[in-house]
């Protein structure tokens, strides 16, 4: 995502770098627009970044080829660099699987953010968005993405997938253990593919707790249905876990209370 952002401050903050790219654009024969700025806090507009990046790659690496040449300054060396990038098999797999990765996300991150969303419904929606990153955590899927990279890859110019250069490590960090190597690339790249699914998925169940949310939902049904005249339905279990969460909320906000309160002790 850094080099998403080095990219939109190279052609968007420059007048001249940005009448270069779209005249590399009208020049073209593909469809193309501006590159979209990446927001630093908002998760929902990183995809439309990466898209603007990738449905101009071709133009991109064209432009920063021309800024490169022409330019003997300090953004000369940073589009070097960025080119540099840009040319490499690793930074095209990156912003594709960021991309299919972060669209899903973002489209929960909008509903979840929805006036009329409700405690019920987040959960739904996140446990929806956690069955697809299982469903994209296959040999089957990786296959699928992996090719279709390696193929739009070759057809841009772009380096083949290689391994990085086995270095021994210093004797002060060598405990004496044999480091993985792999075999081939792909294997590589499987195990990117992998970790950034689990690493989405462990993030979204620490985020979303079933054990803290369960008493939320009964909650929530318990007002909801009091206040549209409804006789709410629990069964002992339920009530346990409400009786539960009650507890919980209160001991947080007794904390939460005491904290302040010795800050101000302290203070004054």
């Amino acid at each position: 995502m850094d080099i998403v952002r080095e990219i939109d401050k190279l052609i968007n903050y420059s007048p001249k770098r940005n009448h270069l790219f779209f005249t590399m654009v009208a020049e073209s024969e593909e469809e193309g627009g501006t590159i979209k700025p990446r927001c630093p806090t908002r998760w929902t507009c990183r995809t439309a970044a990466l898209e603007s990046v990738l449905n101009q790659y071709q133009v991109v690496m064209d432009t920063m080829q021309e800024i490169n040449e022409t330019t003997r300054d300090e953004y000369g060396l940073k589009v070097g660099g960025v080119l540099s990038a840009l040319e490499k098999f690793e930074t095209f797999f990156g912003l594709r699987l960021s991309k299919r990765l972060f669209f899903a996300a973002e489209e929960t991150s909008k509903a979840l953010q929805g006036k009329d969303m409700n405690v019920r419904d987040a959960v739904s929606y996140v446990t929806v968005l956690k069955s697809y990153f299982h469903c994209q955590r296959t040999d089957e899927a990786f296959e699928y993405f992996y090719n279709g990279t390696v193929n739009v890859a070759r057809e841009l110019d772009i380096g083949k997938p290689t391994l990085p250069q086995h270095r021994r490590q210093p004797k002060r960090l060598d405990d004496g253990s044999n480091p993985h190597i792999y075999s081939a690339p792909r294997d590589l790249y499987c195990q990117i593919y992998f970790e950034a699914c689990d690493l989405l998925t462990s993030e979204l169940t620490e985020r979303f707790n079933q054990d803290f949310l369960e008493p939320l939902v009964a909650m929530e049904k318990l007002i909801l249905d009091a206040a549209n005249g409804a006789t709410s339905k629990l069964t002992w279990m339920q009530l346990g876990r409400l009786s539960l969460g009650r507890q919980k909320f209160y001991n947080a906000d007794t904390a939460s209370l005491n904290a302040s309160g010795s800050d101000r002790t302290c203070s004054s």
